[in-house]
């Protein structure tokens, strides 16, 4: 699979856990939210990172790349990145 379907999936998956997050928040299933919404960060992370030709599978590696690639460089601001590890650590 090409990179660019590959990208779209992921936003696509990531499009679908924005949407199930929102669903559980509403509905007041709290955990449920936030799990959902650490998936929205880590499949559009995972679509950024492989702009960049960069694949991790593990979900704290696609984090550290994130980091690395991203927010340390400055092209990213640093309150994604902590709302991201938030959610890792919390999912």
């Amino acid at each position: 699979m090409k990179n660019e379907e590959t990208i779209s999936l992921f936003l696509q998956s990531n499009q679908n856990e924005l949407k199930g997050a929102q669903h559980n928040l509403d509905g007041g299933y709290f955990g449920i939210a936030v799990s959902r919404a650490y998936y929205a960060f880590l499949y559009a992370a995972s679509a950024l990172l492989l702009t960049q030709d960069i694949i991790r599978s593990k979900h704290n590696a696609v984090l550290a790349a994130f980091r690395e690639n991203f927010v340390k460089p400055g092209i990213i601001e640093k309150s994604y990145s902590d709302a991201f590890g938030e959610a890792f650590e919390i999912r």
